[in-house]
């Protein structure tokens, strides 16, 4: 399993639940007016969302990535193993084809 992608994911969902901690203990203890800590807790929440999108955004970019590398990898493990049954195939077909020589040559 690939360890960047889980803590990626485990920073993502550490950020997110400090952004909810820190927005209901910023409105509790927040000594403004009604008003004015709804207009803050506004802001804040579009700060949040802003900076939630571009995580995501950027996790999506990173999972993309690495899916592009396991696509690779996957192509390059197939092309040597192809490399590698073609040569088997080959090695059968000239040990057969010898021994067959060898066989008739014996039976005359």
């Amino acid at each position: 399993m690939n360890t960047f992608a889980s803590r990626e994911t485990s920073q993502t969902q550490m950020f997110l639940c400090g952004l909810l901690v820190g927005g209901v203990a910023g409105v509790l203890l927040a000594p403004f007016s009604g008003s004015d800590a709804r207009r803050r807790l506004k802001e804040g929440v579009q700060c949040g969302s802003e900076a939630v999108t571009k995580t995501v955004a950027e996790s999506a970019d990173a999972a993309k990535r690495y899916t592009a590398d396991l696509v690779e990898q996957g192509k390059e493990i197939v092309a040597n193993e192809k490399t590698r049954i073609k040569s088997a195939v080959d090695a059968a077909k000239t040990a057969y084809a010898s021994s067959g020589s060898e066989a008739q040559r014996a039976a005359f």
